[in-house]
């Protein structure tokens, strides 16, 4: 059983780093971080079904975790921060979607334009 969680957190502390080192690239696609987070809830699941069998962590194992945990703590507020940004933008874009629905509505003189034409 020791062998198997070794190896579940030593999946997990890789996921977890390549999920911190895409979060910190600037241009990262959030659609990627769903791949990683995905797989390292999966892990955790695992893990968690162990401890449930009476596992108990060795020193290393539970200093995994804490740096686990410290990597976490760091990329939280980032992943937090472009989710503002997304949810902002989403927004705008809804409320430009919205404006331009209305003023089509509207016709022509829903610019609020008017074209004389002189002859």
């Amino acid at each position: 059983m020791e062998q198997r969680i070794d190896e579940l957190l030593g999946n997990l502390y890789e996921k977890t780093q390549s999920l911190a080192l895409l979060v910190e690239k600037k241009d990262s696609d959030v659609d990627e971080w769903m791949g990683y987070l995905d797989e390292r809830e999966q892990l955790m699941q695992d893990i968690q079904a162990l401890v449930q069998e009476g596992f108990i962590f060795t020193a290393d194992q539970k200093e995994q975790l804490l740096q686990m945990s410290e990597i976490n703590a760091r990329i939280l507020p980032q992943m937090d921060l472009r989710k503002q940004e997304l949810t902002q933008k989403i927004g705008n874009i809804q409320q430009n979607k919205a404006v331009r629905q209305f003023y089509n509505s509207e016709g022509p003189s829903g610019y609020g334009a008017f074209f004389d034409q002189k002859k």
